[in-house]
């Protein structure tokens, strides 16, 4: 560890104080993507699907099992991620609450999307800001599982579609 760099904060927390470098901010983000991966494959396990058709409660399950903490999540390493940027909570606070109010309309995932990948992509400062130095880089396993998982979601989702045509859509 040089001087000019700190250890990034731990990728599961509730402290904001520190700054996420790209891919500490997708190690961050790849937790999502496996408790996602995870719940996709207990509900399959369990034969809960859209088939089945979900109800009431269970997208109250979904909400509180899924949502609520992967909201937390994501918001912590974008605020993280905002640091390395030199810019405050705020962006990350009413990105959340747009969607959040937006929750029932389609564009919800897209402005979640489009943050995620700026703030994936873009580089931070170099150097000290008000919140402290840059982190150290990140190992590359986040990157991998988020390609990996969205690999295989993409294969089912292809399924689907194909599917979908051969029954005659």
């Amino acid at each position: 560890m040089s001087n000019d760099t700190v250890k990034a904060p731990p990728l599961i927390g509730f402290r904001f104080n520190g700054r996420y470098g790209r891919l500490n901010f997708l190690n961050a983000i790849s937790i999502i993507y496996l408790y996602a991966f995870f719940l996709d494959i207990t509900y399959k396990l369990i034969g809960y699907t859209v088939s089945n058709g979900y109800d009431l409660l269970g997208a109250e399950v979904f909400l509180v099992i899924f949502l609520v903490p992967s909201t937390i999540i994501f918001f912590r390493a974008s605020v993280l991620r905002l640091h390395d940027f030199n810019r405050s909570y705020l962006i990350a606070a009413m990105i959340i609450i747009t969607t959040g109010l937006l929750v029932l309309a389609k564009i919800t995932a897209i402005i979640i999307v489009i943050f995620a990948v700026i703030l994936s992509v873009a580089s931070g400062n170099k150097q000290e800001n008000r919140y402290g130095l840059p982190s150290i880089q990140g190992k590359n396993y986040g990157l991998i599982i988020i390609v990996l998982i969205q690999s295989y979601w993409s294969f089912l989702f292809m399924q689907t579609i194909n599917e979908a045509f051969k029954n005659g859509l």
